[in-house]
């Protein structure tokens, strides 16, 4: 009698665990269907610390499109600017990436990041364009947390008026984090000929929620170039305050 009751209680331990194993088995099937998509402007004041110092409005966008294990399309964005009697100031930068998952955590990407700075007169202008290719892996890609880190070789394509600089090849690393609603996003640039030719971008935020929709944001970044043009500043700072607008939500493709 203890053996068949014994047999009927490892039958019915058996089946649970099929059923639950099925069950995660068709929840994660359809968690990797389904096309997520994210979308984020914010507009504020800011104020800065280096080649201008000045404040006024600015205007930071993102886009992110993606599905897990599949494909990933994001475009980025932030629009700093001022103009005084005395001083003008733009800094504009924007990337567009394409990235396609190689298992659960892996993604190989296709990434064009540019970037203009100006400021007083036509004589101090900054324009880069790095289109790069490479990989990231996500250490941690929960719904409260992630962090990716990656690599990728790319080409610079500088325009610098008043200082002369080739265009060159350029290793970049980089590791985003998010925990919760603070985040920060770190990139370096490195010549793959030159050592001393190398940048160092660093942003981080932290945001309030206000509503479903709408938030209070404040952010910093520092940006430093080992080798700036001539009569630039290695380093720049910008301080940025202001309300974000975010929009979550996720579809099950036809």
């Amino acid at each position: 009698m203890r053996f068949v009751i014994s047999l009927l209680l490892m039958f019915l331990c058996v089946g649970a665990v099929s059923a639950e194993t099925a069950e995660s088995t068709a929840a994660t099937a359809e968690t990797r269907s389904r096309v997520y998509i994210n979308r984020s402007f914010s507009l504020g004041g800011w104020m800065s610390m280096g080649n201008s110092e000045s404040q006024s409005l600015n205007s930071n966008f993102s886009l992110r499109r993606y599905q897990p294990w599949g494909r990933e399309v994001s475009a980025r964005g932030s629009l700093y600017h001022s103009s005084t009697p005395s001083s003008k100031f733009l800094r504009l930068t924007a990337s567009l990436r394409y990235a396609y998952y190689l298992g659960k955590s892996f993604n190989n990407y296709y990434q064009v990041r540019m970037s203009y700075s100006a400021y007083n007169s036509a004589q101090n202008e900054d324009f880069r364009l790095i289109p790069a290719v490479g990989l990231a892996y996500w250490i941690i890609n929960e719904k409260d947390a992630e962090w990716q880190v990656e690599g990728a070789v790319g080409y610079e394509k500088s325009y610098i008026i008043g200082s002369y600089r080739n265009d060159a090849a350029v290793l970049e690393l980089g590791t985003y984090l998010r925990l919760g609603d603070f985040s920060n996003d770190l990139n370096i640039y490195a010549g793959v000929n030159d050592s001393d030719n190398y940048r160092v971008s660093n942003s981080a935020a932290y945001r309030l929620r206000i509503n479903k929709h709408y938030y209070f944001r404040v952010s910093l970044t520092n940006e430093y170039d080992n080798q700036p043009p001539v009569g630039w500043q290695k380093s720049d700072t910008y301080i940025s305050v202001g309300i974000q607008y975010y929009f979550w939500y996720n579809f099950q493709p036809r």
